[in-house]
């Protein structure tokens, strides 16, 4: 763990599953709606890493990888 404090072992399985937001220490409502805020942008963020893209008119839309990845591989001679 990077961080400095005691971490229970449950707690840190549970920081792996979702390492982002850090989980925070009973925030008061504005400032917990801000790390909601930034968690969306980072799933965002992630979202259009993996393939998840958005079509003309910003919706966002499931394109399969796996269609991607043949489309790549060139054609057999």
């Amino acid at each position: 763990m990077d961080t400095g404090s005691p971490v229970s072992p449950l707690q840190t399985s549970e920081r792996s599953r979702n390492w982002w937001p850090p989980t925070p220490v009973q925030t008061s409502p504005e400032r917990s709606r801000k790390i909601r805020k930034g968690r969306s942008a980072l799933c965002r963020r992630q979202r259009t890493k993996i393939g998840l893209s958005t079509d003309a008119n910003g919706r966002k839309t499931l394109r399969q990888r796996r269609t991607i990845r043949f489309q790549v591989t060139p054609a057999k001679k």
